[in-house]
């Protein structure tokens, strides 16, 4: 095929994603990655054969944007790929385990060569039961998502999708349907990958900056918010490395006579960046997280379940002079 014929038929890819409103800059990356993907996985193909998967994906692509809305967003936190019905699936299993006969009776499981299996339970898939759940008294489905945080329009959205990347503290563009839930949530369209459009600094004074919903004090944490989605400002006052392998952080806030709070990381690349010492004792972050609690013999005691965490680079700590400080103040040296 002559570069005239090849540049033609580009040019004819990119006519489609414009025609369903994209402009030329985008559609071009768009058709770019397209076609790189399509080579990377399909070496052994005929260029016939690329061609036809190029033009399926071009085409698929537009058709989601046509049903969709195009935003730019800054990535603020980002969490690992998991499976969202996890959680459902261990409870139907724990109610079988306790009592197979009403967990069966009830619609919660169903025995596929003897092994238990959770059924979906959901009738409808909005509140106001207009949208009936086609998955209904079927076996739940793998639901692969990430949980993001992205500051959308000078206000923090949350959205869920399966990108396979998500760097905190890059723009990018997405498609995506939005829904109020009470508050915006994006959820990402499957077939349209968020293109980075650049990287963005000083993400701590960007959070600081906007009044949100989510944003609470440490303070004004109490069991009635357990459950919710919450951002929370505070000082780290301990950085450890948990027994099971996982990282944890203390969290206090300005009041000194306020209770600390226990942040456990989920995302495994934050993990790294808490046990490696990017994240340490006197750093001021936000948290993005789940408030949770547990049992304890002291009674209730809060915790978060953090996706994200950034920190305050303004105010740059030296370790070794914080621990000298310590030694001096323990030992009576400092007079």
């Amino acid at each position: 095929m002559s570069k005239k014929e090849t540049s033609d038929k580009v040019k004819a890819l990119i006519n489609i994603f414009e025609s369903v409103g994209v402009d030329t800059a985008t559609a071009t990356k768009r058709v770019t990655a397209i076609i790189n993907a399509v080579n990377k996985t399909m070496e052994s193909s005929t260029d016939s054969e690329k061609d036809a998967v190029v033009s399926m994906k071009v085409k698929e692509q537009s058709r989601a944007i046509r049903s969709t809305t195009q935003y730019n967003g800054i990535c603020v936190a980002s969490g690992d790929l998991r499976d969202m019905s996890d959680y459902t699936k261990k409870i139907a299993l724990e109610s079988f385990e306790e009592d197979p006969d009403s967990a069966i009776e009830d619609g919660l499981i169903k025995m596929v060569k003897g092994e238990p299996v959770p059924l979906d339970t959901k009738e409808f898939l909005d509140k106001d039961e207009k949208w009936a759940n086609k998955n209904f008294g079927k076996p739940i489905k793998n639901d692969v998502k990430r949980e993001m945080f992205f500051i959308k329009d000078n206000i923090i959205v949350r959205a869920f999708g399966n990108p396979a990347i998500m760097e905190v503290g890059n723009e990018y563009q997405l498609f995506a349907k939005e829904m109020k839930s009470p508050t915006a949530i994006l959820n990402l369209v499957k077939t349209m990958a968020p293109i980075p459009t650049g990287q963005v600094t000083g993400l701590f004074d960007l959070v600081d900056g906007i009044d949100s919903d989510f944003k609470c004090d440490v303070e004004d944490l109490s069991p009635k918010n357990v459950g919710q989605i919450i951002i929370v400002k505070g000082t780290i006052s301990v950085a450890i490395e948990t027994k099971t392998g996982g990282a944890m952080i203390i969290l206090s806030g300005e009041d000194v006579f306020s209770d600390d709070i226990a942040c456990f990381i989920g995302p495994e690349g934050l993990k790294n960046d808490v046990l490696g010492g990017v994240y340490d004792k006197g750093d001021t972050v936000y948290i993005f997280g789940k408030l949770n609690s547990s049992e304890t013999e002291e009674g209730v005691k809060l915790n978060i379940n953090a996706v994200g965490m950034i920190k305050d680079d303004s105010i740059v700590i030296d370790r070794t002079v914080m621990d000298e400080i310590d030694e001096l103040i323990s030992t009576g040296d400092s007079e």
